[in-house]
Order: structure tokens, then C-alpha cells, then sequence
């Protein structure tokens, strides 16, 4: 049974606000306390069907600490039933570890990458991948149990209550389903897809859509109790307190709305997106944004108490316990901070961002983050040495005459390019080695030594120790932009050999080689747009589309959305660069793919 909305609601969208993403790839070749039984609080994304994100265990000092490596990036957020902890990776796998001791008991392979965080009731762990399938997995049997395919990517994690499974996707769909058998219940169509985690409480199902509202549904049958419309589209996942259902939105906002009434409470405007899921504790909401702050604000009436920065966007939802609140940054740093004040207790580094939200026992704290390692961490600071080593300090500088030892132009902890001489070059206007009147790869090697030739001896070169080349790749445009073929060099400039070759020559001189990659958009002669022009096709949702016109414009009254067949695309530079679709996982795992092309393979 499908239930869909009477009413049309557009979908709208903070992508026309967004700037183009510029990645810079650098190529450089020189005992634990007691945990929740199985079936009880902690088995679950935020914790419970309410997302409450409170834990109420009493603390414990045993820590044992590790990390857990796995094949690619981490976004789920894992979960401990029993004594073992789930967690899954964007490698597609689901892990089953010892919280203990780290040492992996079990993984299940789904084929494609997780964002879904697993959910275990009554022996079984359920989760959702990128190809769009939910999945339960017997614990004792290490079997799958059932599977139920949907149209989209199911980055929303599940939640289990009273027999039923409820899970959103991005084909646009809630689906509920018989735990037992993967039998569905009913299906709700909103007007956008559905990546919130769906919140379940008193016989109501909540959750947000892309079209901007949060729903509430009567969770035996889908239909539509209410629904309360932001501004923008709404991936942060519900959590309830009393009469208030809290949530952000990528309008900026946090909202507070009465249940029972159906109306808004207050609202509360930040710096950025939230996507942050809100906890509750004490009288106090905490959550996240995009402008680099955790916020804590009054539950009842929206007031602030404080906010923590972290000088990075804070999509991880946070936990608390004991007094403390515990989150992860895009920074790479995990955080505890006081929940009164919102005073820092401690941090730690990671190699990656951290999306993933923590699961907390009497002693320790789990997460993930974007390096791919699962950690477990004393509540109370780290106490490894070697599970985070601190930075290498910066080398001595040398004077051109290679004399005088200077001390470091940054404090011991920065990263290498703190301190290099970069030299910015547009590999099509620089040097026409070939005659053809295009600035080419060889005219750059051929000037390397003026450069730098690579003997701290001379002073007659310009002393760059790095070299930023902006976008190589085959273009339809001269500025490289709007990429045809990722992993292919612009055949003006040479071939990938080339290109090979110039990394070693400059290498070779001590020139450090930093490839700027545009991958926000493509041009609309790729492989990938030409295909996904067709409704249903492979590379369908590798772009961002709609089946009528929006019609908003961009802030210089720019046009964004062009037609294309039946639909329309949006394009946020120009009509002939269509923005990928930067939510889909099996966009940002090609892209991470051309990342390693050409980190590993140039």
C-alpha cells in the first residue's frame, strides 16, 4: 500500500546558495564497563526509537583503547548490543567487533557503501546501503534473514519498534516493514526523498523529507496525521522530549514544534545547515551546524546557554553522558565538552572528517571518521600514546646560500605546506613547448629549473618547493572546469604519461606536486550526464533533477534549473556544467575513485 501526499510540494534546496566544491589532492611521493543488553537502549541510531541521544549508565574507569581499520570512509555511526559493537563502513561492509579488545568476530558483506547506521532488535541488525536495499542480518546465524530493494539510496538509518521496521530513501519514500520477514506494511510517498532517520514514539512515526516538511504518521497504518513545513530541506533526524518534536533544517533553523498542537514552539537561526541531530538532556537541546558550533539552547524556550566552536562544520550528532557532551567535527576532532558551560574537556585527532555520532558506555566512547578507522576512546581523554600520535614537527628551514639553520615558520604540529613557496600554474597559458599555441605539460617540465632546479646550492632559481596546477583533466572548455573524462589528461597538454613524467622531474627536484580537482559539477558531455538523461538509467541520480521547473533563481537572479527532455537539471555556473548529486554515495565513491587514480596511479 502506497500512500501518497494530495498535495504538490515542490522540493527546495540550499544547493543554489553552495559554492563549487574545489578539492585539492596532494600527490607527494618522498577493560571496558558493563554494555546495554541486546534489545535494549543503545541498540540503535541515537540511542532508542526517540532518538534521545541520552545515556543514563553510570560511569566506570577500565579504559581499553583502539581502532578499528576498515576498506574506506566512515559515516555510520555504530552501536553495542550486548558485548559486541556494529558498526558499518562505506566499504559495504557490516562489522561485528569486540568492544574490548578491537579484534573484528564477524562482518557481513552488502555489496555497496553504508551510511545507514545498524539498528539491532531481537537479534537481528538492520541496515540500508547505497544501492537501496534494506537488510536484516541474524546475529547468531551471521545470515542474512531478509532483504527489501528500494528505488534509491538508504542513507536514512532504520528505526525498530513494535514489530515493524521503518526506514526512509532516497527514491522518496517512508517504508515500513515486518521485522520478521521484510514484508511491507505500507509505503508513504512525501514530496522528497527521505535521508532523516524516522523517530517513533506513542504509535507516531516522525520524520523529514527533501520537500522541507517533517511528518507525522500513524505508525500501523502511514497515514498523515500532520505535517509542518520549513524552509528547506530536512535530513537532521527528529528527536522528541515531553510535547516537543526538535529538528533542523538546512534553512538554518532549529525547530521546536508541539506535537499535540502541531505548531511551532520557537525556532532558533545559526550560521549554517543542520543536519545535526538534536539531543536533549536536562532541560537542553544540543546539536550541531555547519558554521563550526555545537549549541546548547533552552528546551523550553529556544534561548541560547552557550556554543563551543570547532572552526568546522559539525554534522555529528551529539551524545551525553554523565555531564558531558561528545561529538565530531569535519576538523577530524572528536570532542568531549562540559554540558553545563560548554567548556572543552578534551579532543582528539583523527586523519578524516567525523560525521559519525558516538555510542557511549560506562567507559568509553565509539565512533567513526572519514579515514576509515572505527575508535574507541576513554571517556575521560585518551590514554594511548600510540593510538594518536601527535603531529611530525616541520623540518629547519635553509637560507638560499644554504648557510644559516633557521627555526620553523610555524610551530612545531603544522602541516607540510605551512611552510612551501607555491607557485600557481595554468598549464594552458604557461609555456607552449609543442608550437600548437597552448601552454602544454613538456613547456613546464622544460622550466622546472628555473623554478627550482633542485641544488641548495644555486641562487639563481626562484626557490618553489610546490607546485598547485589547476584542473588537467579533458575538458570541454579551456578553463578545465567541466570535466568529459576525469582520469584522462587535456590531450592540448599532452598524455597521462606526460603528466607522469612531470611528477617524477619535479619530484626529483624537490618540487611538491598539489592537483586541483574540480568535482563539483561535470560537463554536459560526460558519460555520466548524457546517461543520466534517461529516467531510470545508471547514473540517474548522479545529478541533481526535477520533474518540473522550480523556478528560483540564484542571488544575481542567475538561472539554475535548464531543461532537459521531459526534466530539468540543476546547473549552478552555467547550463553546460550540471552539479553532480553530491548526496548520492555512488557519486562520492567515483569520486573518490578518481581521487585515488590520481594519488596512486599518476
Amino acid at each position: 500500500m502506497t500512500i501518497e501526499r494530495i498535495s504538490s510540494r515542490p522540493i527546495t534546496s540550499t544547493l543554489h546558495k553552495a559554492f563549487s566544491l574545489w578539492v585539492l589532492f596532494t600527490l607527494i611521493l618522498s577493560g571496558c564497563g558493563k554494555f546495554p543488553p541486546a534489545g535494549q537502549p543503545g541498540v540503535m541510531f541515537r540511542l532508542d526509537p526517540e532518538h534521545s541521544g541520552v545515556y543514563t549508565i553510570s560511569a566506570q574507569a577500565s579504559p581499553v583503547e583502539w581502532k578499528f581499520k576498515t576498506e574506506a570512509a566512515v559515516y555510520s555511526s555504530p552501536v553495542i548490543s550486548g558485548d559486541v559493537l556494529f558498526a558499518a563502513s562505506f566499504d559495504g561492509k557490516l562489522y561485528a567487533i569486540d568492544p574490548i579488545t578491537g579484534k573484528k568476530v564477524w562482518q557481513y558483506d552488502s555489496q555497496a557503501g553504508i551510511y545507514s547506521s545498524p539498528v539491532v532488535y531481537e537479534g537481528v541488525v538492520y541496515f540500508g546501503n547505497a544501492n537501496g536495499v534494506i537488510f536484516a542480518v541474524d546475529i547468531e546465524s551471521r545470515q542474512q534473514k531478509w532483504q527489501y530493494q528500494t528505488q534509491g539510496p538508504v542513507h536514512s538509518s532504520p528505526a525498530v519498534a513494535n514489530g515493524n521496521v521503518y526506514a526512509g530513501s532516497g527514491d522518496g519514500h517512508l517504508y515500513a516493514l515486518d521485522a520478521k520477514t521484510g514484508e511491507e506494511k505500507w509505503i508513504f510517498k512525501p514530496g522528497g526523498p527521505v535521508f532523516s532517520s524516522p523517530t517513533v514514539d506513542q504509535g507516531v512515526v516522525y520524520f523529514g523529507s527533501g520537500d522541507g516538511y517533517v511528518y507525522a504518521l500513524d505508525a500501523k497504518t502511514g497515514e498523515e496525521k500532520w505535517a509542518y513545513q520549513a524552509k528547506d530541506w530536512i535530513f537532521s533526524s527528529p528527536a522528541l522530549s515531553g510535547n516537543l518534536l526538535f529538528f533542523g533544517s538546512h534553512d538554518k533553523n532549529l525547530y521546536a514544534i508541539d506535537v499535540t498542537s502541531h505548531e511551532l514552539k520557537w525556532s532558533f537561526e545559526t550560521g549554517g545547515i543542520i543536519e545535526s541531530s538534536p539531543t536533549i538532556s536536562d532541560g537542553t537541546v544540543y546539536f550541531g551546524s555547519s558554521d563550526g558550533y555545537l549549541y546548547a539552547l533552552d528546551a523550553a524556550t529556544g534561548n541560547e546557554k552557550w556554543r563551543f566552536s570547532t572552526q568546522s562544520e559539525v554534522y555529528s550528532s551529539p551524545a551525553v553522558l554523565d555531564g558531558a557532551v561528545y561529538f565530531g567535527s569535519f576538523n577530524g576532532r572528536f570532542y568531549a565538552v562540559d554540558a553545563a558551560n560548554g567548556t572543552e574537556l578534551w579532543n582528539i585527532r583523527t586523519d578524516g572528517r567525523v560525521y559519525s555520532s558516538p555510542a557511549l558506555t560506562n567507559d568509553m566512547a565509539y565512533y567513526g571518521s572519514e579515514d576509515g578507522n572505527f575508535y574507541a576512546v576513554s571517556r575521560r581523554g585518551p590514554q594511548s600514546a600510540n593510538l594518536f600520535p601527535a603531529p611530525t614537527p616541520l623540518p629547519f628551514q635553509v637560507t638560499p646560500e644554504g648557510s644559516t639553520a633557521l627555526p620553523p615558520l610555524q610551530p612545531a604540529g603544522y602541516s607540510w605546506w605551512n611552510d612551501q613557496v607555491f607557485y600557481e600554474v595554468f598549464i594552458r597559458s604557461f609555456r607552449d613547448a609543442s608550437g600548437d599555441g597552448a601552454g602544454d605539460i613538456q613547456g613546464l617540465i622544460d622550466k622546472l629549473d628555473y623554478l627550482n632546479d633542485g641544488d641548495p646550492a644555486t641562487n639563481q632559481d626562484l626557490g618553489i618547493t610546490a607546485l598547485l596546477l589547476l584542473p588537467v583533466s579533458e575538458a570541454a572548455s579551456p578553463h578545465g572546469y567541466d570535466a568529459i573524462d576525469f582520469e584522462q589528461v587535456e590531450q592540448d597538454f599532452g598524455s597521462n604519461a606526460d603528466f607522469q613524467r612531470l611528477v617524477s622531474e619535479a619530484h626529483r627536484r624537490g618540487i611538491k606536486i598539489v592537483l586541483e580537482l574540480a568535482l563539483n559539477q561535470t560537463s554536459n558531455q560526460h558519460p555520466w550526464f548524457v546517461d543520466s538523461q534517461t529516467p531510470g538509467s545508471e547514473h540517474d541520480h548522479w545529478y541533481v533533477w526535477s520533474n518540473g521547473n522550480p523556478g528560483y533563481t540564484g542571488p544575481q537572479g542567475e538561472l539554475l534549473w535548464f531543461p532537459a527532455g521531459s526534466r530539468y537539471y540543476y546547473a549552478h555556473f552555467a547550463e553546460a556544467m550540471p552539479d553532480l548529486n553530491l548526496r548520492n554515495p555512488a557519486v562520492t565513491g567515483a569520486l573518490y575513485d578518481v581521487a585515488r587514480f590520481w594519488l596512486e596511479d599518476m
